[in-house]
């Protein structure tokens, strides 16, 4: 799938959602609201592309980027919730993120997230967009 949306609507296609649920594979990185609108510069659907374009999915639902209401569910088992405007980018994804390396590309992820954290606070709008990702993802 493309993009996950709910709570309602059901997209079997990939085993993304059923029941209203977003499924995550065990391993999965959910990229947070905030700073998927720094890559958007500010805008959190310039941001969901932007990330979509490197393998994430961006998820829109009921509430916000810090509501955490949209139900969640990690290797079908563990209970979880994710937030509108949030971009989850399953194992296959970060693996190709990071060569093959699931531990690689987490920590390219977590590279990206904490770039964009700082961004936010040094920029008085809109932060740095593009310039945030990984060097050959552009």
């Amino acid at each position: 799938p493309t993009t996950w949306q709910g709570p309602t609507q059901q997209i079997a296609a990939g085993g993304m959602a059923h029941g209203g649920e977003v499924h995550m594979d065990d391993g999965s990185f959910v990229m947070p609201a905030r700073e998927t609108a720094e890559f958007g510069r500010g805008s959190t659907a310039a941001g969901q592309r932007i990330l979509k374009g490197l393998g994430g999915i961006p998820i829109k639902g009921d509430g916000d980027g810090i509501s955490y209401s949209i139900p969640a569910r990690i290797g079908g088992s563990k209970e979880a919730k994710v937030a509108d405007g949030e971009v989850l980018f399953q194992r296959p994804a970060i693996e190709r993120l990071g060569g093959g390396s699931h531990k690689r590309g987490t920590n390219k992820l977590y590279s990206m997230m904490r770039r964009a954290e700082k961004s936010r606070k040094q920029a008085s709008r809109g932060g740095y967009g593009l310039a945030l990702l990984p060097s050959g993802a552009k």
